[in-house]
């Protein structure tokens, strides 16, 4: 006597967990990369019609109101900065336009004595005719 099997269903696909998990690695990346540019955002630049572009942010350091240098989030010394920096690379300072400008003279003078010669400060730019 012949006994029918009956032939196995095909397993429906569970897309539901794998939309679960993209939505948390979604979520999870929305919020580590607000975290970790909170420090840049609080940088207020100073307005100008002309402006220098930030290639990377390998070589830029934050001036913060207050007269810290923050790099990468992270508060630190501009001998600090100069020891782990090599001198060829171009280094950009976001200075915020409340700090003092003494300060800001004298990381630049520190930069230059170390030996970097691209220094630069980034500032955001305005509408209107560039100045001559």
């Amino acid at each position: 006597m012949k006994i029918h099997v009956p032939a196995p269903r095909p397993r429906a696909e569970n897309t539901i967990a794998l939309i679960n998990v993209v939505f948390l690695l979604l979520v999870f990346f929305l919020v580590a990369g607000t975290i970790a540019s909170q420090s840049e955002r609080a940088v207020k630049l100073a307005a100008s019609q002309q402006g220098v572009a930030a290639e990377s942010n390998d070589g830029v350091i934050a001036l913060m109101p207050d007269g810290s240098l923050m790099r990468n989030g992270e508060v630190i010394a501009i001998a600090a900065f100069i020891a782990e920096t090599a001198p060829d690379m171009p280094v950009r300072i976001a200075a915020d336009r409340d700090a003092p400008a003494e300060r800001l003279v004298a990381v630049i003078a520190d930069l230059r004595a170390a030996g970097f010669g691209d220094v630069a400060v980034l500032v955001s730019r305005t509408a209107g005719e560039p100045v001559q």
